[in-house]
C-alpha cells in the first residue's frame, strides 16, 4: 500500500528524470517468445526470462548488460514478481510494498528496492542511477509495443523447475 504521494524528480533535457539515461528511447523489442522477452539498443540489452517458482509464488529472472567501451562492460541480475513487473512496465502504479523513500528522495510513479523506479514511461533497473555514461543501472523508455509484451508475458503459464 503507498503511503507516500508522487513526487516528481528532477528532469533534465528532453523531459527525462535526471536518475534516467539519456540513450532510454534507443531500447525496443529484439525477441519475444513465450517465457522470454529481449529489449536492445546499440549499447545494452535486457532480456526477461524462465519464470521460476519460490515459495509458491512466480519469479521473473531480469538480466542486463551495458557495454561502455570495447573492453568495459557492467551486467546484472534481479528476479521479478508478476506484480513487479506489471508496475515496472507502466500496466500498473500499485505495489503491495512499495519503497516510498526511493520515491520521496528521487521522484516517480512506483518503485521497488533493488528492483526498479519508474516515472511516466521512463524505467530505470535495479533503481535510479546518475543518467550519466558509466552508469550500471539500465534506462528504458516504455512504448506500447513493449506493455502489449509485457501483457503477453504474464500470460505465460510454464514454469521452470
Amino acid at each position: 500500500m503507498k503511503t507516500t504521494e508522487k513526487k516528481e524528480p528532477e528532469i533534465k533535457l528532453y523531459g527525462i528524470p535526471i536518475w534516467c539515461h539519456h540513450h532510454c528511447g534507443k531500447m525496443g523489442i529484439e525477441k519475444t517468445e513465450s517465457s522470454l522477452l529481449k529489449l536492445a539498443g546499440s549499447a545494452a540489452f535486457l532480456e526477461i526470462v524462465n519464470p521460476t517458482l519460490f515459495s509458491g509464488k512466480r519469479y521473473w529472472k531480469v538480466l542486463w548488460e551495458i557495454l561502455f567501451a570495447v573492453e568495459e562492460k557492467v551486467n546484472g541480475q534481479v528476479l521479478f514478481s508478476d506484480a513487479h513487473l506489471r508496475a515496472a512496465f507502466g500496466l500498473s502504479n500499485e505495489m503491495k510494498v512499495s519503497s516510498d523513500w526511493l520515491l520521496e528522495k528521487y521522484g516517480g510513479d512506483v518503485a521497488a528496492q533493488g528492483c526498479f523506479i519508474r516515472y511516466q514511461q521512463f524505467l530505470n533497473i535495479p533503481g535510479p542511477g546518475t543518467g550519466n555514461d558509466g552508469d550500471p543501472n539500465i534506462s528504458i523508455e516504455i512504448n506500447e509495443e513493449m506493455k502489449n509484451a509485457i501483457a503477453a508475458l504474464l500470460l505465460t503459464k510454464s514454469v521452470a523447475n
